[in-house]
């Protein structure tokens, strides 16, 4: 099943069919069948979640904040750790979800990579 939105199925709250089943009970055979639907959309879920999670890549991005929000200079170095799924450009992610934590604009956020990443760790330790 693709990622893209238009090829999700809609989801159905688990609480709003419960809900209905209890306002109106379904005769037996109807019941069982419903509730086979629902264990093949859980195996069907608990899948989806897997290979999401095998796909998954845990980096640790090295960066620089160099200005806050008012524009002022500011040196600021840090390093985090990001989930990112296989195929999605790491730094562009990065950036933008470091200027939405700080605050800042994106301009300000830098990746640094290669020996300025290993002064930076070497710094920390």
């Amino acid at each position: 099943m693709s990622s893209h939105p238009a090829h999700r199925r809609p989801a159905v709250s688990a609480i709003a069919v419960a809900a209905v089943i209890a306002i109106s009970p379904l005769p037996d055979m109807n019941r069982e069948i419903f509730h086979i639907a629902v264990q093949q959309e859980l195996v069907i879920l608990r899948a989806q979640v897997k290979r999401y999670k095998e796909t998954a890549m845990n980096l640790k991005v090295y960066y620089r904040i160099t200005q806050d929000r008012a524009g002022i200079p500011m040196d600021y170095t840090g390093a985090r750790h990001f989930v990112v799924p296989e195929g999605q450009v790491v730094e562009e992610l990065a950036k933008a979800q470091l200027a939405a934590d700080y605050q800042v604009p994106l301009r300000a956020v830098e990746i640094v990579s290669g020996s300025a990443a290993d002064q930076l760790a070497a710094r920390r330790h």
